[in-house]
């Protein structure tokens, strides 16, 4: 797919992040088409989509500085407070409004894990993917492989959940044996300082995968998801996908679909849209005309049963639509562009619920978030999830947000921090390789540049700066 582009160069805008309203500037893009691939080598400058267009802001003149943020989702670790937001929402599936007993939060955090019979050959299939890489993983460790295979090879198990709940917070299998990993190296004196999370850690990143399952690593259990699978937590994508729990439909009074669609407006949606735009942003202005520009229009390609693109996530209660995600896909990789609900339901932390329903089927790729803005309540939320990374917008690589980078980032929001010791990006660009798109055919600038305007070529010049070399030889620029 050819990536078609209109340049409207630097545009004013308010800022959108901070109760001032300070006068800003962004340089817009209208993608006519946009490939994946260049869809991503945009988002990893700080670009971020807005229906047809791609925005970035000018970091040299706004009042808050915003910096991409992307997740790890293969390391993510869900906190305390994420799993009482998943407990939160099942809770209210079989009690309703009810309020649960303190008690039953108890007992349930406290339930040890149910051990099944390895009966299913995707247990076996995982084993044995797990063994090859425990005798990778174990080897500058011990002086002898085979006596430590002979050790380790009968205790080597995958077990998998019959529990709905669980697979939520657990995934569809899990294994413990980072644990006996750790605990033999230990013994054998090859490793006293190992700990079970970071042999866990080590193991889920080394191993091998097939792409219909995805991996994490919890408190030194590995945690197994299957993309194959119908649970609500991990669904394939095909453009139309209905996700159902059925063990948990024994259980449900009330029911729970998550339906996978191609961005589409319809009275159902867009009144969920308005609902949320007036009463989370104020916003009384909107319009059928206004929400398709924003998320129903896509320059991402729409090829049919294809997994990439954009989407909508539709959540449904008992056949009501009660919230609507709106993602991109890229490969592996997911990036969150808008999420709306019906206000009723703000208790249940609906926002919060779908990240981590993203994470979860983002197949160990990176989850972007969109920006992270330091003097902005709305977007502080995004820090919670870790491992993050944030872009540094001087040198364009990503750094892990550790608390020490937060701190320096937030303690001036109005200022552009460099986060790594890296040089300062010194791109260098040549306006005769971009390649103008004209309804005749493509041309590129060095052999138009006699006839073209020098405001024209100015304009070009700007295009670079936020592009990049590589970008301007990729993105057709359509003049007329």
């Amino acid at each position: 797919m050819t990536s078609i582009v209109r340049l409207y160069g630097n545009q004013p805008t308010k800022c959108g992040y901070c109760s001032e309203k300070k006068e800003s500037h962004q340089y817009v893009l209208e993608a006519v088409s946009l490939s994946i691939e260049d869809y991503q080598l945009l988002l990893d400058r700080g670009w971020r989509r807005s229906g047809m267009h791609l925005y970035q802001p000018n970091r040299q003149n706004i009042c808050c500085v915003p910096y991409t943020i992307r997740l790890n989702t293969a390391l993510f670790v869900p906190t305390k407070a994420d799993k009482r937001v998943l407990r939160k929402l099942e809770t209210y599936l079989v009690q309703g409004d009810k309020k649960r007993k303190r008690s039953q939060d108890q007992n349930q955090d406290e339930r040890p894990l149910k051990k099944v019979a390895l009966v299913d050959s995707r247990c076996e299939e995982i084993k044995e993917l797990l063994k090859n890489t425990i005798w990778t993983y174990i080897t500058p460790f011990v002086d002898d492989l085979n006596k430590a295979k002979e050790a380790l090879d009968g205790k080597i198990c995958v077990l998998r959940e019959k529990s709905a709940k669980v697979k939520l917070e657990r995934g569809n299998y899990t294994s413990p044996f980072a644990h006996v990993v750790c605990a033999y190296l230990k013994k054998q004196g090859k490793s006293q300082n190992v700990d079970v999370d970071t042999v866990a850690k080590d193991l889920c990143r080394l191993i091998t995968l097939p792409e219909n399952l995805t991996i994490t690593a919890t408190k030194g259990f590995l945690n197994v998801y299957d993309m194959t699978s119908v649970s609500e937590s991990t669904p394939s994508l095909p453009e139309k996908a209905e996700e159902k729990t059925q063990d948990a439909e024994k259980q449900q009074k009330r029911e729970w679909h998550l339906e996978t669609i191609r961005p589409t407006n319809t009275p159902e949606i867009y009144e969920i849209y308005k609902a949320y735009q007036e009463h989370v942003h104020n916003d009384t202005a909107v319009t059928p005309a206004s929400f398709e520009s924003f998320l129903v229009a896509t320059p991402l390609p729409t090829k049919p049963a294809s997994t990439q693109g954009s989407f909508f996530q539709l959540y449904r209660l008992d056949n009501e639509l009660i919230a609507v995600g709106v993602i991109d896909i890229i490969g592996k990789n997911w990036s969150s562009v808008y999420f709306f609900y019906k206000p009723e339901y703000s208790h249940l932390q609906l926002g919060t619920y779908s990240a981590l329903r993203e994470i979860a089927r983002c197949n160990g790729g990176y989850y972007y978030m969109g920006y992270y803005i330091a003097n902005c309540i709305k977007m502080q939320y995004k820090a919670r999830f870790t491992p993050s990374e944030l872009l540094c917008p001087m040198t364009l690589q990503f750094v892990p947000l550790t608390k020490q980078i937060q701190a320096l980032v937030d303690a001036d929001a109005s200022k552009v921090v460099q986060l790594n010791a890296e040089e300062v990006a010194q791109e260098k660009g040549d306006v005769d390789d971009i390649i103008l798109h004209y309804p005749q055919g493509a041309i590129r600038v060095k052999d138009a540049k006699s006839s073209l305007h020098p405001a024209i070529l100015t304009h070009l010049e700007d295009f670079i700066k936020v592009a990049g070399p590589e970008l301007i030889q990729r993105l057709r620029v359509q003049m007329f």
